[in-house]
Order: C-alpha cells, then structure tokens, then sequence
C-alpha cells in the first residue's frame, strides 16, 4: 500500500482532479444522449456505435486518472523537487541538467498504457564526474506506486 505522505497531493490538487474528471463525465453523457454539438446524434447509431462511444469514453477517464496517479506519485514528486540526484553509473551526487539559457532540462516521454498514451515529464541530471545525463525513472524499490 502507498504511502499517502509521500504521495504529496494537495486538497487543491484533489479538487483539480475531481474538476477535470466532472468535465469529462459530463461530455461523455452529452455525447451519449446526443446533447453535444459535434454533429453527431447516437441515436443514428447502432448499439455497437454507442458501446464504442462509451468505451472510448471510458479509456479518456481512465487515461486520466492514470496520468494523475503518475503526476502526483511520491517518487516523480521527490525527483521533480529535488536539485541533485545520484548518478546511476558513478554514484556521485549530479544536479539538474540546465540548457545554455540556465533552463532546467526534461526529458519528454510517453507511457504507453491500455487507456492509451500518457505524457510522463522527468527532469534531467548530469554528472559532473561522469558527465552522465540522465533522468531517473521510478523503480519498484523507489516508487510507492510500484515500477512503471
């Protein structure tokens, strides 16, 4: 079980989220009961049309709380605060990975998932021993959430 200290959310947070996923609820039944303006009436469909409006519906809810989980789990939040980080390959102590206009660096990425894609946005290190650039991804001794 997680340990809900380290996952660090917010109340506001909390309420971000539950914001996002009250829209999306509601444009999945305005979509449904044909309310929404995208030309589209799923009364013209079949029950095979509207199944498949309600899983692709489904999948956009459960993509999104899949990227909240990853965006508020303990061990992204301690690597996104942190200002140093072990190198990997020497062990020594690297700080944040910054470009020629002293903008810190992150790699973008993409989860793959059975919802579908989510961003994932890690900050770089780099060694200064080494000169390793690197960004650390969660690892199941690390992360409360498990490995990704």
């Amino acid at each position: 079980m997680p340990d809900r200290q380290r996952a660090r959310i917010t109340p506001e947070q909390i309420e971000e989220l539950r914001q996002r996923l009250h829209r999306k609820v509601d444009q999945g039944i305005e979509k449904l009961l044909g309310l929404a303006e995208q030309g589209l009436n799923p009364y013209e469909l079949d029950f095979t049309g509207r199944e498949t409006l309600v899983v692709e519906w489904g999948q956009e809810v459960t993509a999104l709380l899949l990227e909240a989980n990853i965006l508020y789990d303990g061990h992204l939040a301690i690597v996104e605060a942190s200002a140093s980080w072990t190198c990997p390959r020497c062990q020594h102590p690297s700080p944040r990975h910054k470009d020629n206009d002293g903008k810190e660096c992150y790699d973008e990425l993409t989860l793959s998932t059975r919802a579908g894609k989510i961003p994932l946005r890690l900050p770089r290190f780099r060694c200064p021993q080494c000169r390793k650039v690197f960004s650390p991804l969660p690892t199941e001794r690390r992360s409360p959430s498990g490995p990704l």
